[in-house]
């Protein structure tokens, strides 16, 4: 075999050995971001039992509150350290028949009152009910704090709440609507640098087996 070959077969073989090497090595595609909640999640559920929220202007919190998961009232004195309830649906109801505009609020809040920011607010013409869906929270609640809900002064009469959601223990949990788009990509080249190595090989073993010819002639 002569030089020229020898170099030829070397390279090919080193090339061979470096897609395997990558093939090997190559990163495992990231996986998406976890789109449900936790097993554990606790659903609950406040709501206006038996007087509607009044058409005052004043924050306050709902006039019942109840977790099946933990039996009891989870916002009793604030929710309990190392909890976040993710508010998911909400369904706003008119006590009364009476035409107007209805303005109506839902607010996380310490137990001494104090509103936090955002603030969820809604605005209906006409007595009928506000309904609000979705996978993405409306409010978060940390520990230690309560809900709140509003009733503007300006509204034509009371009104009834009902809020749904989840207490999780897990503190990354921020499920939404978009989760099944927050896909995390990486490159898959696993068919292309197989094909390239056995392409690598066949050349080395052709041309190995040209330079023996060549030899033997």
């Amino acid at each position: 075999m002569n030089v020229g070959n020898r170099v030829l077969l070397l390279g090919i073989v080193l090339c061979a050995v470096g897609l395997l090497l990558l093939s090997w090595g190559g990163a495992a595609p990231a996986t998406a971001a976890p789109d449900d909640l936790p097993a554990n999640a606790e659903p609950f559920a406040c709501y206006t039992a038996t007087t509607p929220q009044p058409d005052d202007g004043n924050w306050s919190q709902p006039e019942a509150c109840y977790s099946d998961a933990l039996a009891t009232n989870p916002f009793a004195g604030g929710l309990t350290a190392g909890k976040v309830a993710i508010v998911t649906d909400v369904t706003i109801t008119p006590a009364t028949s009476t035409a107007g505009n209805y303005d109506y609020g839902l607010s996380e809040a310490t137990t001494g009152g104090f509103q936090y920011f955002p603030q969820v607010k809604w605005r209906e013409t006409g007595a009928i009910s506000v309904q609000a869906h979705n996978r993405a929270p409306l409010v978060t609640v940390t520990s230690g704090n309560v809900i709140n809900i509003y009733n503007a002064s300006g509204s034509p009469g009371a009104a009834d709440f009902f809020i749904q959601g989840y207490i999780v223990d897990d503190l990354t949990v921020n499920p939404t609507a978009l989760g099944n788009l927050n896909v995390a990509l990486a490159p898959q080249t696993g068919l292309l640098q197989g094909a390239l190595l056995l392409l690598m090989i066949g050349l080395a073993w052709f041309t190995y087996r040209q330079a023996r010819v060549a030899d033997e002639g």
